[in-house]
């Protein structure tokens, strides 16, 4: 799946894998799911996202859970990736940390 950007971005769009299926981005409710079980899922309002600090924290908030294995790590990652591509136009440190700087964010 391609990730089209918004006619006024500049960056280039990002190529989500076909086996990207342990999380999710749900823009009309602006959660990630990270599955956890055959049945079970953990949701991430990314509306929660306001700065760097805050994406980091739930990073590894995520990577100390006992289901969470490196896969779904980095699948959380591109998914975040993805999230700002398609709200922001930009990449997650585009959005939150450009040039090193940390940057206030509104969804």
């Amino acid at each position: 799946m391609k990730i089209e950007l918004p006619t006024n971005a500049t960056r280039t769009p990002i190529t989500i894998k076909p086996k990207y299926n342990k999380v999710t981005f749900d823009r009309e409710r602006m959660k990630i799911r990270l599955k956890r079980g055959e049945r079970q899922f953990y949701p991430i309002d990314v509306t929660t996202f306001k700065n760097s600090a805050e994406v980091l924290d739930w990073i590894f908030q995520v990577a100390r859970k006992g289901w969470c294995d490196p896969e779904t790590l980095h699948d959380l990652i591109t998914c975040i990736e993805q999230a700002c591509y398609e709200v922001k136009g930009n990449n997650a440190q585009g959005v939150f940390c450009p040039g090193g700087r940390d940057k206030n964010v509104q969804w």
